[in-house]
């Protein structure tokens, strides 16, 4: 941290993190924690309620720590995989210490992982967070952990089986600047109802269509799912049945289909990109010629979409299956 001109620092599957010297940071413009660990002395005891939480970052104090122009850095863009402890710690030292140079209330861009998003976040830190410091956000990424193995967060075969998941992960209404809007959904989450997001990704679109006639800013969204293994260290598992049905599901196509062709609401959206990652810690035994089918038969349910803005769908492969 003393190159001062460093303007992009990721922070990445790191064990008990020291945080306050990322907050001395002066010319930090974008900044990337991912899966790490708070110390347990930057830990505090965390309130219990929301009014709590919301007292404990509205003293006057902790206002002008986080927010006020002097002598502060704007911080542009955020990506975080953390617990919702972990994103307090950090807001929490953020504005108690006294050399931090990051001002947090000015973020364009925003980016969170799914795993991590625990029941702390998604019931008091979340909320508290983008209320007070994400107001400018124009483009918001939902997307898959990047985890090197399972093995470095768990010694439980059943972790995965356990992961809680919470509706609030898309705060689209929230947002009241977003004109750009990724979710990349992992696969991993479709085979447990419980675990499902699309049923909630739907639901907050349409909450945000459902703003009467009033256009919103959204302008492009990219959509699609993610098939890398989460355990690298394991065998690549194999998707070739997954990508058949998610390809061929009408019930997910013709939902974002009906929700994103709604006019005047959407009349800002230009472009909806598509999208399927195979390219990773993946195996699957479809043809070139299966996978343009599948590409079509995507298409085929976005027919609406595709008479109003631009409309792409892309498979991503790997480099020895590439085809247009």
């Amino acid at each position: 941290m003393s190159r001062p001109t460093v303007p992009d620092v990721t922070v990445s599957g790191v064990n008990q993190m020291v945080f306050l010297p990322l907050f001395e940071h002066p010319t930090l413009k974008k900044l990337s924690i991912l899966g790490l660990e708070v110390r347990s002395e930057e830990l505090f005891q965390a309130p219990d309620s929301e009014s709590e939480w919301d007292l404990l970052f509205s003293s006057d104090e902790s206002s002008a720590a986080l927010t006020s122009d002097t002598g502060k850095n704007f911080l542009e863009a955020l990506d975080i995989s953390l617990t919702g402890l972990s994103l307090a710690s950090l807001l929490f030292h953020l504005a108690k210490h006294s050399k931090a140079v990051l001002k947090v209330d000015q973020i364009k861009t925003l980016a969170v992982g799914f795993l991590y998003f625990d029941i702390s976040m998604a019931f008091l830190v979340w909320k508290l967070f983008l209320n007070k410091f994400c107001k400018n956000v124009d483009t918001f990424i939902v997307k898959q952990d990047p985890v090197q193995s399972l093995s470095a967060i768990t010694d439980s075969p059943t972790w995965l089986d356990s992961k809680f998941f919470h509706r609030s992960i898309f705060p689209f209404y929230r947002l009241p600047c977003l004109k750009h809007l990724q979710v990349y959904v992992p696969h991993y989450y479709l085979p447990v109802f419980r675990r499902d997001p699309l049923p909630d990704f739907f639901d907050a679109l349409d909450n945000l269509s459902s703003s009467g006639s009033q256009p919103v800013p959204l302008q492009t969204v990219e959509f699609g799912f993610d098939f890398t293994s989460l355990d690298v260290a394991s065998e690549p598992v194999d998707v070739t049945t997954e990508l058949n049905e998610i390809s061929r599901r009408q019930d997910i196509w013709g939902d974002l289909n009906e929700i994103l062709s709604r006019r005047p609401v959407f009349s800002q959206l230009t472009n909806v990109n598509l999208h399927m990652a195979l390219e990773g810690h993946c195996t699957f035994s479809q043809s070139k010629e299966e996978l343009i089918v599948l590409k079509n038969t995507i298409r085929s349910y976005m027919s609406t979409v595709e008479g109003q803005v631009q409309l792409t769908i892309v498979f991503h492969l790997p480099p020895h299956l590439q085809f247009p």
